[in-house]
């Protein structure tokens, strides 16, 4: 009798956290789908700048293999691969500072969405009413001692 009693209280327990649980789910969801959303535009905006930056690449690039074709001495064609190689280099550079401020800002966001979920309370998924079972560490008590 005893034990139906009990059974009977874990099951509304349960039932009640169902909705709560399921409410945390669908919110830690949508902010996934949020994260995932900025993230994809991010890398959408960094794709087809670097798709334009080829473009560009190789019609500089052509444009100086016919320079180079064109050249009647040998000074001339070794400016004319002079002038690629710095141009190529310069390209190489801008891609690479372009891209550290596509990503870094992306970097950040993502960052502080873990140290807020971090954040949280720690006893959110604890069922109403209950304690922590004996000799489960409980975060207070490992801050105290010092362990992360």
């Amino acid at each position: 009798m005893n034990e139906t009693r009990q059974a009977e209280a874990v099951r509304n327990e349960t039932k009640a956290l169902d909705g709560e649980i399921r409410t945390m789910l669908a919110r830690e969801a949508a902010l996934w789908m949020d994260a995932q959303r900025e993230l994809l535009g991010g890398v959408e905006t960094l794709v087809g700048d670097w798709l334009r930056w080829q473009r560009d690449a190789l019609d500089a690039s052509s444009r100086s293999m016919q320079r180079m074709y064109e050249c009647r001495n040998l000074g001339d064609l070794i400016q004319a691969q002079q002038d690629w190689a710095r141009d190529c280099l310069r390209w190489t550079a801008a891609q690479l500072r372009t891209a550290d401020r596509g990503t870094s800002p992306m970097a950040r966001k993502a960052a502080s969405r873990f140290v807020e979920t971090a954040a949280a309370p720690a006893g959110e998924l604890r069922l109403a009413g209950t304690r922590p079972r004996s000799g489960t560490p409980q975060p207070e008590a490992a801050e105290r001692a010092g362990v992360e």
